[in-house]
């Protein structure tokens, strides 16, 4: 969990993993920040066995920088800063191809459609990426192209203007929630299961006669 400072006038660190979870759940920036609750012992053994496979990866991946720390300011944002460790990236003369690595499946996409619609687990893993590529921008001053691997697929794509502001949008809003002490209203379901803060969540639904 990345430290972030909780006075209003001070700068808010972002690392990529915790905008995932907000776009999972908005509810778990307020609480990863006001409540820090240990992981579970569950959760943390899946987190292991995720950096081995992770670095099984790393291997395969000749010529890549493999997880640097990276860290920047998003100008559009003041006190906003980026910091996180992209799975892999190669820089090239004319752009930076930008690899990130999940050992579970998701439903194949439609690229038809509008991707930032999408609210299955790539949307989550799109964000997590764009904002890698916002770093990597920033430093560089190049293109970047996203590969995300999949263990069934793999889905590449460019960091345009449009995820771009997408990304930007999310990380103001990630902001606010800090800033602000805002707690969103969420249903509690089933995709809540493995959640640490899901009793918290339950009882603030029940008092507040939300569905569960």
């Amino acid at each position: 969990m990345s430290h972030i400072n909780k006075e209003p006038s001070e700068r808010v660190f972002v690392t990529p993993s915790n905008l995932k979870k907000m776009i999972f759940c908005r509810r778990q920036v307020f609480f990863d920040h006001y409540l820090q609750l240990k992981i579970p012992i569950l959760r943390r053994l899946k987190m292991l066995i995720g950096r081995l496979k992770h670095f099984f990866f790393r291997l395969r991946k000749k010529g890549f920088t493999c997880e640097e720390l990276l860290q920047c300011e998003v100008e559009e944002i003041p006190n906003l800063i980026l910091i996180g460790k992209p799975d892999a990236y190669q820089v090239r003369d004319d752009v930076i191809l930008l690899e990130e690595y999940k050992s579970y499946k998701v439903r194949t996409l439609d690229f038809t459609i509008d991707i930032y619609n999408i609210t299955n687990r790539f949307f989550g893993d799109l964000y997590q990426a764009a904002a890698y590529a916002y770093m990597l921008q920033k430093i560089y001053g190049k293109n970047v192209f996203i590969t995300i691997r999949y263990a069934d697929h793999a889905v590449s794509f460019s960091f345009d203007e449009k995820m771009k502001q997408y990304l930007l949008d999310a990380l103001a809003e990630y902001k606010k929630i800090i800033e602000d002490k805002i707690l969103f209203d969420e249903e509690v379901t089933r995709r809540c299961g493995k959640c640490q803060y899901r009793d918290f969540c339950l009882k603030i639904n029940q008092e507040l006669s939300y569905p569960e």
